[in-house]
């Protein structure tokens, strides 16, 4: 059947079934077609055919279809049929769907030809599905452009790879998808799906509002994000451009009135917006002028300019400056000021009529911000000749779009990508991780109040921290301002990855692969000389979640049914992966009863080699839960080898994907961690405990903080486990893809210096007595069947018989991220158990990265040891610089810690009216400025003058001998020098010292 110009309705569905009866084995017989050509429109309700059609086809060759009711299988064929809908010849699958909800789910679907498909809809959050959870069935495969507009398109399985998306205020569902597509145009991103772009090196504009899913940028071509976002974006290659707006001030400035012939200014209310939130208050201040030219003329007492963020619409701020009738002056006088506790990131914001006189409603205005207490404002959003709607008390309009990163934005750059920001400011907590740049344009600010960010920022933007301790790390070269204007700015450190490690994700995820026991029975002692036989459950009382105050933020979390998946758990929530078998009364719920007295009891066996044994329990904290930096379990009141001894603690931003946090393998206390499984022991010391000692299990960095950066490395052996000779097959640096970057080092002559290394090479710290071809050039042969045997003396409590290796890498290997051993062929109790690992960008001066005592023997020959797990930095050495370009500000309350080697200041401003905040470390480059302005009146000479900035640890303070000094931009014969803690002014030609 052909449809050609011409409108054909139907009062429901349209069957389009010969019923023509068939066993199934039929599957090639087109049985059915309906041609859709130009001009044509199918007014209807669904398309279905008989259950027993081999095959059915709609072709849409310039036609259209207009759906007229909800419709779950509109595109529906029965059990063994295949429903196919063709772009033919070029066309589009070409769908109106007006405010209906369709979907084709059903059957065997497959969209297929040369065209694309063309969804539009009147209405609004209408939903065609392609694909679902449960179908087996279902193929996209036509070649043309995916285009959306103002529709909802869920995906439900991947788009043809290359097919561009493009839409006007569409909505891109990714339902658990991933697809790879460049898409064009304003698309809502909505889901939890990863949407590729880029994949054909093409740059590529995306509007979008990710909520949940991920965008990740691949390509060498450019992506820009042109409106608000709140998901993740992963920038793997190329570069990816983003805006933002954050400040802890705005002003809504007016300077129109709709008119005509307006008596005077008004509105009801104002609201700052964050995606959909009201995000107004909390305010710390608001501001307003108060003056005018025109006695009583200004605005009523009780009709003032706090009317407008006071949440009421039945009252508003009238004004009458505004008028034609006053000065200009006046004029500039209208507006509102909303000063914030703290940094605050906005989307947008919008503004409400007030009760009568449509004609004083604004016709223009400009929103701005400011992050310097008001002294300068930047405009965010300006509006000229804008018709407010005649409705009174209503919305007159929402106004968004000019900040690209949302508050719970998540950025990700890896090696080699950039990220560019463009115009205002994006807040650093937003960042997760940059391993590769920022670049920052002129104007452009990088703003934070806590977090870290990682890698290099360049271009002529600034840095601008309001509060928090944040740390700068990698080699910066912007050349905007470095302000702190409150809190702490770490630039490069040395820190305990346990001190800072936390994860800031709602969703967790415990797995437990093994007990004590490994379910065998287990003979112990309970108490006295009587012996009890374990039946090989697996039991703790608690399990708790610890915040960086010690605060247990999984007390509480209410079970859902079992097998509930992460994605579907409401908030203090928590589900087992499967219905497990407890003890009476022991069920899974008392791990979060904050009651060490109950117990979870799961009765069943768990084995660490059968993987179908284990325990999973997923977790979803309460939305307003703190990040998470610890853990712990408690015993409970009996049977303690039942105790997990194996398990795996993941994380996950939003419930899909995970990333591992903590693994331990026999972690518990001595006392009951051993492997052998038939210790005889008193247990009732051992109830109602926490595991480790009390020492909650601290979070590893694994992949999820940045690497040592530095190229050297130094192994120090000072024991091993059975207190005799020392031997192992490799010692490996590992990298962020699990790469050996230590493989193929040569050696160097016994007692090299680390500074006279060669790339890629390595020494012994002394001469070492080996084994008949067994000598340290053998660890990093990469070969686990040869080993180095360090014969003599044995190392224990002796540093004169430690074992000590320098390495250097490769100029150009990867930075380390892990790294571990191998055992050699026999004897493992001649591996290490105690050692420290240290790491240097210059090979002069080390940091500690790592040290462990009394590690568990290996288990095995020619195996990597700690159960094949890379040992992780318990210390990482990161690097961090001031650009000599950028000037630096430090105001008062605000700290400075210059804690690398290489973080020099060279530029240095201090308002001595306002004060300044402390720099630790302080470095003065050589040739550098101090620039002063504001100085007090009251100083009569600048001899002997204190400026108001405290320095500590001051290093290499000869070099202020040549710095110059400039008062309010003019150059003076002063010196700088320091003392009583502070940088001190005197007279030119004076003897510079340090005190």
């Amino acid at each position: 059947m052909e449809i050609d110009n011409a409108t054909v309705t139907a009062s429901g569905s349209v069957n389009m079934s010969s019923y023509c009866l068939t066993d199934g084995s039929d599957r090639e017989t087109l049985m059915n077609e309906l041609v859709l050509g130009r001009g044509a429109t199918l007014n209807i309700g669904g398309i279905f055919t008989h259950n027993d059609d081999p095959r059915s086809r709609v072709t849409f060759a310039g036609g259209t279809v207009v759906v007229k009711s909800n419709q779950g299988n509109f595109f529906a064929t029965g059990q063994d049929g295949i429903f196919e809908v063709e772009a033919k010849d070029g066309n589009d699958i070409r769908l109106d769907i007006g405010g209906y909800s369709i979907g084709a789910t059903s059957g065997h679907t497959h969209l297929f030809g040369t065209g694309g498909l063309d969804i539009t809809g009147t209405g609004t959050a209408s939903t065609f599905t392609l694909g679902s959870a449960g179908l087996t069935d279902f193929s996209v495969a036509y070649s043309g452009t995916t285009k959306i507009t103002d529709a909802t398109l869920v995906l439900g399985v991947p788009l043809p790879v290359g097919a561009t998306i493009t839409g006007t205020r569409g909505t891109l569902f990714l339902d658990n998808v991933t697809i790879t597509n460049n898409v064009v145009g304003d698309v809502v991103v909505k889901g939890t799906g990863t949407l590729v772009v880029g994949a054909d090196g093409q740059d590529c504009t995306l509007g979008v509002d990710v909520e949940g899913a991920t965008v990740m940028k691949v390509g060498a071509g450019t992506l820009t994000l042109s409106d608000n976002f709140n998901g993740k974006l992963v920038v793997k290659e190329g570069t990816a451009i983003v805006r933002g707006i954050a400040y802890k001030s705005y002003r809504f400035k007016i300077e129109g009135m709709k008119g005509p012939s307006p008596d005077a200014m008004q509105l009801s209310e104002l609201k700052l917006l964050d995606g959909a939130a009201d995000v107004t208050r909390p305010y710390s201040g608001l501001g307003y002028d108060t003056e005018g030219a025109v006695a009583n003329y200004i605005y009523p007492a009780a009709e003032c300019p706090p009317n407008l963020v006071d949440g009421n619409l039945s009252t508003k701020w009238l004004d009458w400056r505004l008028l034609s009738s006053h000065p200009e002056s006046d004029h500039d006088r209208v507006w509102l000021r909303i000063d914030c506790p703290s940094l605050r990131p906005i989307t947008g914001y919008a503004w409400y009529t007030a009760n009568d006189y449509d004609k004083r409603d604004p016709s223009a205005w400009r929103l701005q911000g400011s992050n310097d207490g008001g002294a300068t404002w930047t405009d965010i959003d300006v509006r000229t000749g804008f018709a407010a709607t005649s409705t009174r008390k209503a919305l007159a309009g929402t106004f968004a779009g000019f900040g690209a990163l949302g508050s719970s934005a998540r950025v990700v750059v890896e090696s080699g990508a950039t990220l560019r920001v463009i115009g205002g400011a994006i807040s650093a907590t937003a960042i997760h991780d940059v391993g590769g740049t920022v670049e920052l344009a002129e104007g452009a600010e990088l703003v934070s109040d806590g977090g870290a960010i990682n890698g290099g920022a360049s271009g002529t933007g600034s840095v601008n921290v309001v509060g928090g301790n944040v740390s700068l790390r990698g080699q910066q070269s912007y050349t905007g301002v470095t302000h702190v204007g409150a809190g702490t700015l770490n630039i490069g450190i040395a820190t305990n990855p346990a001190e800072r490690a936390s994860f800031s994700g709602k969703y967790f995820r415990l797995t437990i692969k093994r007990a004590s026991n490994n379910g065998a029975s287990v003979a112990y002692k309970k108490s006295g000389s009587t012996t009890y036989s374990d039946r090989g459950a697996t039991q703790a009382s608690e399990f708790q979640l610890y915040d960086a105050d010690g605060n247990n933020v999984a007390l509480g979390l209410t079970k859902a049914a079992d097998g509930t998946a992460a994605t579907a758990l409401a908030a203090g929530t928590f589900a087992t992966a499967a219905a497990y078998t407890y003890g009476i009364a022991e069920g899974a719920e008392k791990l979060f009863d904050g009651n060490t007295s109950t117990k979870c009891n799961m009765t069943t066996p768990i084995n660490r080699n059968d993987p179908s044994t284990w325990r999973v329990i997923t977790m979803r904290l309460a939305d307003g839960a703190a990040p998470v930096v610890s853990y712990n379990f408690y015993t409970a009141n009996d049977y303690v080898r039942r105790s997990p001894t194996d398990w795996q603690l993941e994380g996950s931003m939003d419930g899909i994907a995970w990333e591992t946090l903590d693994e331990r393998f026999f972690a518990p206390n001595a006392a009951w961690s051993t492997a052998s499984g038939s210790t005889t022991y008193n247990e009732s010391t051992l109830q109602y405990k926490p595991f480790n000692n009390g020492t909650p299990f601290r979070l590893q960095e694994t992949m999820r903080q940045p690497a040592t950066g530095g190229k050297f490395f130094r192994f120090t052996f000072k024991k091993t486990v059975g207190n005799t000779i020392l031997q192992l097959s490799e010692i490996q640096l590992l990298d962020a893809d699990g790469n050996n970057v230590a493989r193929g080092l040569t050696k160097a002559a016994n007692g090299t210096a680390a500074t006279a290394l060669s790339a890629g090479s390595f020494a012994d710290g002394g001469s070492y007595s080996y084994g008949n071809n067994e000598g340290s050039d053998k660890l990093f042969d990469d070969n686990p069947d040869t080993k180095m045997c360090a014969t003599g003396n044995n190392m224990a409590g002796d540093a004169a018989n430690y074992r000590a290796f320098t390495l250097r890498l490769a100029d150009e290997a990867a930075p380390v991220c892990r790294y571990n051993f191998v055992t050699a062929n026999d004897f493992v109790n001649r591996s290490p158990c105690d050692w420290l690992v240290e790491g240097s960008e210059d090979g002069v001066t080390w940091t500690p990265l790592d040290e462990r005592t009394n590690e568990p023997a290996p288990f095995s020959v020619y195996a990597a040891v700690n159960h094949g797990r890379p040992y992780t930095f318990s210390q990482i050495f990161e690097s961090g610089s001031i650009p000599a370009d950028s000037v630096v500000t430090v105001d008062a309350g605000a700290t400075l810690n210059l804690n690398d080697e290489g973080a020099m200041v060279k530029l240095l401003k201090v308002d001595c009216t306002l004060g300044g905040g402390t720099i630790n470390f302080f470095r003065p480059a050589p040739g550098g400025t101090l620039q002063l302005v504001n100085i007090p009146a009251d100083v009569g000479t600048l001899a002997r003058y204190e400026i108001p900035l405290a320095v500590a640890g001051v290093q290499n303070a000869a070099a202020l001998g040549s710095w110059r000094v400039t008062v309010d931009g003019v150059q003076r014969s002063c010196r700088v020098k320091v003392a009583n803690g502070h940088l001190m002014l005197v007279a030119g030609n004076t003897v510079i010292f340090v005190r």
